[in-house]
């Protein structure tokens, strides 16, 4: 075998790997670009992080907001509110609120089983005891729950569409001394999962 045909095999056999290299890499490529990833991703869990309830003398009346933001079962990126009212006959009693701006109704309980979307079930209390610490949680089917994984379920309903997800107060019941002293705003995070199918 003269040099020229060493040349020309050697060639060829180059020829045929580059091209079944390329063919390869080009079927990976074409496999990632139709991977497909949701539009969107609904909220379906909320965590209370932070924040202070004033101690506040039992004839006198407060009423704290947190704001946080969610996104609804259609995509779109909503306003959620937590108001929190003491209650002017039990000392170191609040109400807590839900409210989801834009949503048709609204309803959450503290048991998954007893949600209904038509009861609007809409306020939870929250017993403190004198050194701050939560004790425990009623909504208003009367369930109490005392532990430190309190959750609440809610669920909501936009034109016929309805979604549900959890809203997280354990950090509340754990970290202790939730009443101080403290006079301004409180000041909390609501962090949600999901993403928008619009960036805002």
């Amino acid at each position: 075998m003269n040099i020229n045909q060493y040349k020309l095999i050697l060639f060829s056999l180059l020829l045929v790997f580059t091209s079944v290299s390329t063919g390869d890499e080009f079927k990976e490529e074409q496999l990632s670009s139709t991977t497909r990833y949701p539009e969107y991703l609904a909220t379906t869990e909320i965590l209370v992080i932070g924040g202070n309830l004033p101690k506040i003398k039992r004839t006198e009346q407060r009423r704290i907001h947190y704001a946080g933001r969610m996104v609804d079962v259609n995509g779109l990126s909503r306003t959620v509110n937590l108001f929190f009212s003491n209650s002017p006959d039990i000392l170191n009693q609040w109400i807590m609120e839900v409210e989801i701006i834009g949503v048709d109704t609204l309803s959450f309980a503290l048991k998954n089983e007893e949600l209904e979307i038509s009861a609007e079930q809409n306020t939870v209390w929250l017993d403190f005891a004198n050194n701050g610490q939560l004790m425990r949680m009623m909504d208003m089917n009367g369930y109490v729950i005392d532990e430190g994984d309190a959750t609440v379920y809610i669920r909501y309903r936009i034109n016929e569409e309805e979604g549900d997800l959890r809203l997280y107060l354990g950090v509340f019941m754990q970290s202790g001394n939730f009443l101080t002293q403290y006079n301004g705003y409180a000041l909390s995070t609501l962090r949600s999962n999901g993403y928008p199918k619009y960036k805002m």
